[in-house]
């Protein structure tokens, strides 16, 4: 009868901490799924405030749920030493879960990495799962084993880890009553250690739980053997670069082209900022109590780190070699002058108006920034750009009222914002050109008294890709959008037709106009049928400008020199097998100098080569360059604006400065390289695009190249021409005519002293003030008063085109009133509903009886 009470009573236990669990267990699953992926709805304080009082909660749940056991079942305990098994497995999971709730308070660790979060989520399985083992089918027993063996192995690490931290919880717990939660670990190991000497009899179930144990253990030394490789690849190449004589990059380049690009080596570069230095500095006892964001924490980054110590390179050679290889890193590595942490990205509006006819679009992107939290933060938008789309407008919404900007020279704009942002902390914002179809778009205060609102105005010549014109995606990075909404509404510019439109699925297509409003899209793309080019005049100044059919060349082309871009990206049988199709012609690599290409050679260059993950040419080495071609097929690769300073660039810049001719480029992929695609926008090479244009020249020994001079600009992308007449016309052509000409033409002109911009700003910064469009020496600038423009020297915009404007007709709807309700909303509607529903119920019940 007493040992039926005692079960009885057990049985109530275990179903209260089975409650409690699940409770808690659902706090947790709301704040790590939820809430991370709705982060920008919630404020910080929010979210810190839910996660403490959740932990407490489970921590208080876990500690009364033992203690009461403990009072209970006193007598048990002193017989047996044990409080029950089931018990206290629960206890020990409500502690973790308070655990790692605190932790996103506390921040003792930064959030776990993918892996070790399943990881996590494994060994707490096994932890629930180990009172019942003998339930369990034997496969099942197994695997329990196995994860408990596991499970001590990653506790030993974290208890290491954490040691520095369980030190001080000691005294704390009587101060703050909450870092107790620091020495969950050392209670999970205890438990796993336990759980060895408690196995159920089976074969081979001891040597199970080792090889659990040890197989972290393998990986982390793999992991580890590995990581001091490439360590020892990064040490070798930077002896190899000081060890060669006369090689004109920086040494960072000299390494990123000899080292493998995978994941395991992006973990070793990216280590220092992607995870703690040291373990017991970084996300660890260094950070306690600090509210900062914090990055991933992997504990094999954190092994290797403290074993092998920092690369060895140079901090700023380290980020530039990082932005160099990953796209992403080159906007976190913006100069930031405030913290942005707590900015989301609460909307964005995107308008277009396609202008087939004349081969462009103008798209009109506003952003809508939130700040939840108190204080002034920056916002920094990475805008990447169609090919050939330029910045022709930027407005700033002020006291509610939308600023238009203005354009001066690149260092004047910079030198006001700076000096605002930094000690006078009103109102600008800031959009600079870019190398590699980039801007940069920068706003500043950004508060939780009111929404930011910012829009950026781009003139995009469309893609002509066979019977269609497409309008390439425009994507950007900048605060968080996981949340973020999108409105947008694709529409004929005034006076255009569109026939054959496609767009996305998600789209609603009506008549001439798509629409839509949801969730963000972050890449689209559209297209229409292609109609005959329009070539009615905009005139401005005295000066017209037309689109036309280009003026297409074909001349006979005998290279006296051709040179094989190769590096990994091509194969040893394409080398070779490209080099023999040109028996008839001198044939060289970069290695990294002119290299001429003979039977005794070309397997050992060609290997070596095959090595680098992108090539460098030494264009000013070429014999002849306007009789050279150059074959190259897409790679990573290097800004051409990160080697200002080195040899190369003094190298190049003498070159270019002696107008030596422009090689032929002919690309046999689709990619582009970003240093190549430089050279093409400068107008430094004839580029010629695909296999196909490398067939017609080796079967007819022709090439044809468009007509560009003073009067006349070739666009790649629609393959069109601009004209230039210096007589007035009357035309009704739209004025993004003459902002794609001149900005075309400015970037020719500023081709041959690419690496001297700054030097020659004021030859070119009032034609594009003229024609209004950012260029490498002008952008655009948003102050807040007249009084801040006449302080800091920028003169308002006369004789010019101004910020371009996008033509809206009545009743576009594109305001928030037909926005689709967030999910909260939703909510609060079902809600309401319901209330209805049940105050009419017997009302309702009467008419489904009639």
């Amino acid at each position: 009868m007493e040992h039926s009470a005692d079960h009885n009573k057990d049985t109530r236990f275990h179903q209260l901490g089975y409650a409690l669990l699940l409770i808690c267990s659902t706090l947790a699953a709301l704040d790590i799924w939820f809430f991370n992926w709705y982060a920008a709805w919630f404020e910080r304080s929010f979210r810190m405030g839910f996660d403490m009082i959740c932990g407490m909660f489970c921590i208080a749940a876990s500690i009364l749920y033992f203690v009461t056991l403990m009072v209970v079942r006193w007598k048990r305990f002193k017989e047996t030493g044990r409080v029950g098994e089931i018990s206290y497995s629960i206890a020990l999971l409500l502690f973790s879960l308070g655990a790692h709730m605190l932790n996103n308070v506390m921040h003792v660790f930064a959030p776990y990495t993918g892996w070790l979060q399943a990881y996590m989520w494994a060994i707490h399985g096994a932890i629930l799962l180990y009172p019942y083992r003998r339930e369990l089918p034997t496969w099942a027993q197994y695997g329990v084993y196995a994860i408990c063996g596991a499970g001590l192995t990653l506790t030993v690490y974290l208890c290491v880890y954490l040691l520095p931290v369980m030190l001080i919880a000691v005294p704390a717990v009587i101060l703050l009553g909450i870092s107790s939660h620091a020495w969950a670990p050392l209670f999970f190991g205890i438990q796993f250690l336990q759980s060895y000497y408690r196995m159920v009899p089976l074969p081979g179930a001891q040597r199970v739980y080792w090889i659990g144990a040890t197989l972290p253990i393998l990986i982390a030394v793999v992991f580890l053997v590995r990581w001091q490789g490439i360590q020892r690849e990064i040490a070798g190449a930077e002896t190899q670069y000081f060890s060669t004589r006369d090689y004109p990059y920086p040494a960072w380049t000299y390494v990123s082209q000899h080292l493998p690009d995978d994941p395991m080596t992006a973990q070793v570069l990216m280590g220092r900022f992607t995870s703690p230095l040291y373990l017991w500095g970084g996300d660890g006892f260094g950070s306690l109590m600090n509210n900062q964001e914090f990055i991933e924490h992997n504990p094999l980054a954190v092994l290797a780190s403290m074993l092998y110590g920092s690369l060895g390179m140079e901090r700023n050679d380290l980020a530039t070699l990082i932005n160099s290889r990953y796209v992403q890193a080159r906007h976190m590595d913006h100069r930031r002058l405030w913290s942005g942490e707590d900015l989301k990205t609460d909307r964005v509006e995107t308008e277009v108006s396609l202008d087939p006819g004349h081969r462009l679009a103008y798209l009109s992107q506003t952003f809508v920034i939130e700040n939840k939290e108190d204080g002034q933060q920056e916002a920094v938008y990475t805008l990447y750009l169609p090919e050939g789309a330029i910045a022709t407008s930027l407005s700033l919404w002020v006291n509610g009222e939308e600023s238009f900007s203005r354009l001066t020279t690149r260092k004047k704009a910079d030198s006001a914002y700076v000096a605002i942002v930094g000690r006078e902390r009103r109102d600008p914002a800031l959009l600079h050109w870019q190398e590699g179809n980039r801007l940069t778009l920068k706003v500043f205060p950004c508060t939780s008294s009111e929404k930011r609102r910012v829009k950026v105005g781009l003139t995009c010549p469309l893609r002509l890709a066979g019977d269609r014109l497409v309008l390439d995606p425009l994507t950007f990075d900048g605060p968080d959008f996981h949340a973020t909404r999108q409105q947008i509404t694709v529409q004929p510019a005034p006076g255009a037709t569109l026939t054959e439109l496609k767009t996305p699925v998600w789209m609603t297509y009506r008549r001439d106009k798509a629409t839509y409003q949801g969730s963000i899209h972050r890449t689209w793309e559209i297209s229409c049928a292609v109609p005959p080019i329009q070539e009615d005049v905009f005139s401005f100044n005295g000066v017209s400008y037309r689109m036309r059919p280009p003026v297409m060349t074909d001349t006979d082309f005998v290279p006296e020199a051709v040179v094989l871009d190769l590096h990994a990206g091509w194969t040893l049988g394409e080398a070779i097998q490209t080099w023999h199709s040109l028996s008839q012609y001198p044939v060289y690599v970069f290695s990294p100098h002119l290299t001429r290409i003979t039977e005794e050679n070309h397997l050992a260059i060609f290997r070596q080569l095959q090595a680098q993950q992108f090539s460098l040419p030494l264009l000013y080495e070429l014999p002849v360059p306007a009789r050279t071609m150059i074959l190259s097929k897409g790679s990573p690769g290097v800004f051409l604006s990160d080697l200002k300073g080195s040899q190369y660039a003094k190298r190049m810049d003498a070159w270019l400065a002696g107008d030596p001719g422009r090689p032929v480029w002919i690309t046999l992929s689709d990619d582009i390289p970003p240093y190549v695609r430089t050279l093409k926008d400068f107008r430094v090479i004839h580029f010629l695009r695909g296999q196909a244009a490398y067939d017609t020249w080796t079967r007819t020994g022709r090439i044809s190249l468009p007509q560009e001079d003073a009067g006349h600009v070739f666009l790649d992308g629609p393959q069109v021409s601009l004209v230039r007449d210096s007589v007035q016309h009357t035309g009704t052509g739209p004025d993004h005519l003459m902002r794609l000409f001149v900005s075309q033409r400015l970037l020719q002109e500023m081709g041959p002293r690419f690496f001297k911009l700054g030097e020659w700003e004021s030859r070119w910064v009032g034609r594009a003030e003229e024609a209004y469009v950012t260029t490498p020496v002008s952008s655009l600038v948003v102050l807040e008063t007249q009084e801040d423009y006449d302080r800091m020297g920028i003169e308002e915009n006369t004789n010019t085109l101004g910020n371009a404007s996008q033509s809206k007709s009545k009743g576009d709807g594109f305001g928030m009133d037909g926005s689709v309700p967030e999910p909260h909303e939703w909510v609060l509607i079902l809600l309401v509903a319901c209330m209805v529903l049940w105050m009419n119920r017997a009302w309702l019940l009467g008419l489904m009886g009639r």
